[in-house]
């Protein structure tokens, strides 16, 4: 008995097409993966100094920082009101810081 297989390249010819664009699907995949990689390094990089920065500011806001209250008033007192240094207490809150300056005339 004898078999004789009629092969036709039409076979090869589809699969080494496929092949070909799954070639090429994998590197346009690898190639977002490597740009994706550096955009998460730069960000990564960006988050770094902002947290430095942020760092830096809650240093310097607390070396700054008065330990009175942040609110303050200044009131000029002259000899006309003068009465009226007295009544400060009065009426400003406890939380706020009173300065009084005293301005010759």
């Amino acid at each position: 008995m004898v078999v004789v297989v009629m092969w036709s390249g039409r076979f090869d010819d589809d699969i080494s097409r496929k092949t070909t664009l799954l070639k090429e699907q994998l590197k346009q995949l690898e190639n977002q993966n490597n740009s994706l990689n550096n955009q998460i390094v730069a960000l990564q990089r960006h988050i770094t100094t902002l947290q430095e920065q942020n760092s830096s500011l809650h240093t310097q806001t607390a070396l700054t920082r008065d330990p009175t209250p942040d609110k303050r008033m200044t009131m000029r007192a002259s000899p006309g009101n003068i009465g009226a240094l007295g009544e400060i207490s009065d009426w400003c809150p406890a939380n706020i810081y009173t300065q009084v300056v005293m301005h010759p005339q």
